[in-house]
């Protein structure tokens, strides 16, 4: 069975619990004051890896009230690292 077009697969996921945050992050060049208040997070490994996922600008997020769903490519995360 083939699967719809643009449906994100979970095989096509990266995020292998090692050392991994719980939390996704939106690398642009935007403000990001919620960010920027957040509290730091301890590794407890020498590998410490967080993923990181682009959002779509809200200008093309907006959808007519009744109008039929397209959905848009799901794109999987990308899994960054970094050595203490």
């Amino acid at each position: 069975m083939a699967a719809p077009v643009n449906t994100f697969l979970t095989f096509a996921a990266v995020g292998n619990r090692e050392d991994l945050t719980n939390k996704i992050y939106n690398i642009a060049p935007v403000d990001v004051p919620f960010s920027t208040m957040l509290d730091s997070t301890k590794a407890s490994a020498t590998l410490h890896e967080w993923q990181t996922q682009a959002l779509a600008p809200a200008a093309q997020n907006a959808q007519i009230e009744g109008d039929d769903v397209t959905f848009g490519a799901a794109t999987p995360t990308q899994r960054v690292q970094n050595r203490t």
